[in-house]
């Protein structure tokens, strides 16, 4: 599920601008009308960080598909 979130979001994106999904996530959740605990939002960041970053290692090390 990580990798499907991470496959969506972060590499293939939606069809507008791009913006970084961490720095939304973390300007929500500072924003004062914000009633999640940071727990609740800091698990996430913690799970997604790293598989992200595993992620792109990943594809960084492979060849260009057609090579």
């Amino acid at each position: 599920m990580i990798a499907e979130v991470i496959e969506m979001f972060m590499v293939s994106g939606p069809a507008v601008p791009p913006t970084d999904p961490l720095l939304a996530l973390l300007t929500q959740a500072a924003k004062t009308t914000y009633l999640g605990s940071p727990k609740v939002v800091s698990d996430p960041i913690q799970q997604i960080l790293p598989a992200s970053v595993a992620y792109v290692r990943q594809e960084a090390a492979s060849p260009p598909s057609g090579v």
